[in-house]
């Protein structure tokens, strides 16, 4: 039995988790976290972080890592989200409440973010040219020339 998800090979998860430098400032981001943490993230946590701000859910991120959906799920709560938010609040000066779905929404939000390059899962750019939550529901993370011609692809930071 294959562990690949539908739509999704194990192929184009390499290649964009390679080509996460592109869209993150991902070594400072790693740099921070080790900063709060005291240790830096082990290959299964970066990997996790990685596959989360690239919006992939944790069936996908289980598939890809070959393993379970509960055991994705309990090492983002228990290993990524917690550093996060210890990350996040203290850029932002306040507190904030993480989940998996908006970890790419306060992390563009502290200033990891390098490129718009995708459209942030779950958001949409209002007029303002700030990120505001959409009722849209949470869709992975595409690159700007493949999206729909609802999509709005921001550039710069």
């Amino acid at each position: 039995m294959s562990n690949e998800i539908p739509g999704h090979s194990i192929q184009s998860w390499l290649e964009e988790s390679n080509a996460i430098d592109q869209y993150w400032d991902f070594d400072r981001l790693c740099q921070d976290l080790v900063k709060h943490k005291g240790k830096a993230l082990t290959e299964y946590e970066a990997q996790l972080l990685k596959a989360l701000l690239l919006g992939y859910n944790p069936q996908e991120i289980a598939g890809f890592l070959t393993s379970t959906d509960i055991t994705v799920r309990v090492a983002i709560s228990q290993k990524v989200l917690p550093w996060i938010e210890l990350l996040v609040s203290a850029a932002l000066h306040r507190p904030i409440e993480p989940t998996r779905e908006r970890i790419p929404y306060w992390l563009e939000r502290a200033g990891y973010r390098k490129a718009f390059m995708h459209r942030l899962p779950g958001y949409e750019n209002d007029p303002s040219g700030q990120l505001e939550p959409s009722s849209s529901t949470i869709q992975k993370a595409v690159p700007a020339t493949t999206q729909s011609s609802k999509s709005v692809a921001r550039s710069g930071t």
